[in-house]
């Protein structure tokens, strides 16, 4: 034990001896076996990351004096940071995986030449600040898929990969039927509820994670604003996309849509790709060129192999993603010019896609699935709202409202006797299931028994949706819903005078 703690002494001793020494990482314990011979070091040789670090006026160093601190056998050596990629590291866990990955991609190296650009990083965090409080009538709140994400994003991410790095890691959901994910320059990652219900595991769910939290890691937010020749005044830019935005919130608080979820606003679809768009992703460095997503990507399956999760798990999920853009006919996101530009590129330089199904993610996100159906018909997208509704039912995790949706596409699409009976048929499975009057079921079931001219039977439901409307005015007495329940009760008595008259 002596004669160790003597032969460290000595070789910090005599790293001091030429230079300063300032400590560029925390301390790590990064694994790792040597790939190659190095100095007296034979290949297989297995080593210990344990700091990086710059030695000012280092004589015999072509590394701009950056040196990793490699303990073998117990002790420490200085390497020069520059041959990290002869070292094949073995993670235990992901803050050792991002921390290899930093150095392998001679992120020390890129900082001590190009510097933090400081000014640039607080200019962009101010933005996305500003950007993320306008989003905020955005979020999807539900506290389980809150969690559930995450927990998933804190197994994926490291708590800090530089200390010179100002950024903060977070994650929010958007409401949003668009599958995408997007990481801002200061660190937050936005997801949709679309992206949540078209992957169908949460071993996709991470891979995706991965892959921006890889483009996080390299930085390609701020270098890509960096090498931008010219930038919009911040005011300017800003103003334009922030006054439409709060237009069209104050718009979507007034409108009443035909689904009533109590306490829950949809939004409507050309509000959110207002806010979300290739200026903005273009103004925040998230247009990727073709190497940084081939880098993201190859470091997302790498992630993936260290934590024992499936590599084709990525391709999986582009490849679901894809799927979903040509089935809303938006080619739009699949050429040269969108955000998932080149997919099947990128599918194919992938391990090849698995098959994976994971019956609690699915049945953990199927509220989420029906939320983003009910936001698709709202929209009038009903080919959309059906699929989404189609596959909580197929998959044996459906709701009431999934057949309710399912009911209202139908007799939007489709009036022949065949699709009405379908219909009704629909309707009963959904009152069946339901534990309390569900009022859409009730509602739905009026006009559909109009539009099949029974007469006598609508006005027997309107009587019956009119008590329990009654019932619900003296639940919600007083407050935001009062509004809503009023207006069904008006338009109920009317419609049966109609009906009687008739």
């Amino acid at each position: 034990m002596k004669q160790l703690i003597l032969s460290l002494i000595l070789v910090l001793v005599s790293m001091c001896t030429y230079a300063q020494r300032q400590d560029l990482s925390d301390a790590l314990a990064v694994r790792g076996i040597l790939k190659s011979d190095y100095g007296n070091f034979p290949k297989g040789t297995p080593v210990v990351l344990r700091k990086v670090i710059k030695m000012s006026n280092q004589p015999n160093v072509n590394t701009n004096g950056i040196m990793m601190a490699i303990e073998v056998n117990g002790i420490q050596h200085p390497f020069p940071a520059d041959i990290a990629n002869k070292i094949n590291f073995t993670p235990e866990d992901q803050e050792q995986f991002w921390q290899s990955i930093f150095l392998q991609h001679e992120m020390y190296q890129h900082y001590d030449s190009k510097g933090y650009r400081y000014e640039l990083r607080e200019e962009l965090n101010d933005e996305a600040n500003q950007y993320l409080s306008e989003l905020s009538d955005l979020w999807y709140e539900d506290a389980y898929i809150e969690d559930y994400v995450q927990a998933l994003f804190a197994q994926t991410t490291p708590l800090s990969v530089s200390n010179k790095r100002p950024e903060v890691l977070s994650i929010r959901i958007l409401k949003s039927p668009v599958p995408d994910a997007y990481m801002l320059p200061n660190g937050a990652l936005l997801i949709s509820t679309g992206l949540l219900s078209t992957l169908d595991s949460s071993e996709e769910l991470t891979a995706i994670i991965a892959s921006e939290i890889a483009h996080y890691i390299l930085d390609h937010q701020v270098i890509n604003t960096a090498k931008a020749e010219t930038r919009a005044l911040r005011a300017q830019f800003w103003g334009n996309v922030l006054s439409a935005a709060a237009e069209g919130l104050d718009q979507a608080l007034y409108n009443r849509y035909e689904y009533y979820v109590p306490g829950t606003t949809y939004i409507a679809a050309d509000l959110i790709a207002s806010l979300i768009n290739t200026r903005i992703s273009n103004r925040f460095g998230m247009v990727y060129t073709r190497n940084q997503e081939k880098e993201a990507d190859k470091i997302a399956q790498r992630f993936l192999a260290c934590k024992q999760i499936e590599p084709g798990a990525l391709a999986s999920a582009l490849t679901k993603i894809k799927n979903y853009y040509l089935a809303e006919r938006d080619y739009y996101k699949l050429s040269r010019y969108g955000n998932y530009a080149e997919l099947d590129k990128r599918i194919a330089r992938l391990a090849p896609p698995q098959e994976i199904d994971n019956r609690p993610y699915l049945k953990a996100m199927s509220g989420v699935t029906t939320y983003n159906a009910i936001l698709q018909q709202t929209n009038k997208r009903y080919e959309s709202a059906t699929r989404l509704a189609r596959k909580n039912i197929d998959n044996k995790v459906c709701s009431d409202d999934d057949y309710i949706i399912l009911s209202k596409a139908n007799m939007s699409l489709y009036n022949t006797p065949e699709a009405n009976q379908e219909s009704l048929v629909l309707i009963q499975k959904a009152k069946e299931m339901s534990d309390v009057p569900n009022l859409n079921a009730y509602k739905q079931e009026i006009l559909l028994l109009l539009r099949m001219n029974k007469q006598s039977q609508a006005s027997k439901a309107l009587k019956e949706y009119m008590n329990l409307i009654a019932d619900y005015q003296q639940q919600i007495a007083g407050s935001n819903e009062a509004g809503w329940a009023a207006a069904e009760a008006s338009w109920a008595s009317k419609l049966l005078q109609r009906i009687n008259i008739l």
